[in-house]
């Protein structure tokens, strides 16, 4: 296993404070954070794959990664809002 006792009590830590500060069972906070994380590494990964390649068009390429950046943002917090609505639906 690839895994700690030290990192499976941080993440078991993470997980009831996400319960705790949103109402949620901890079977759904475990779901809750497993959706992010995968889905944030999933799309910085690609994001981060594309800032690495030579722009297609004549840009500055600070500004190309700030407005991938910015849209990742945006993205993460619409997955978080998201998600949490999908739990409340639930609930």
């Amino acid at each position: 296993m690839a895994t700690t006792q030290s990192m499976l009590d941080k993440i078991a830590g993470h997980q009831r404070h996400i319960a705790e500060a949103y109402g949620l069972s901890l079977a759904q906070a475990r779901w809750l954070l497993a959706t992010v994380a995968f889905h944030g590494m999933a799309v910085a990964d690609t994001v981060y794959s594309v800032a690495d390649r030579e722009p297609a068009v004549d840009t500055d390429r600070a500004e190309e990664e700030t407005e991938m950046e910015g849209e990742l943002s945006q993205g993460m917090h619409a997955l978080v809002i998201g998600a949490l609505a999908m739990l409340e639906d639930e609930g």
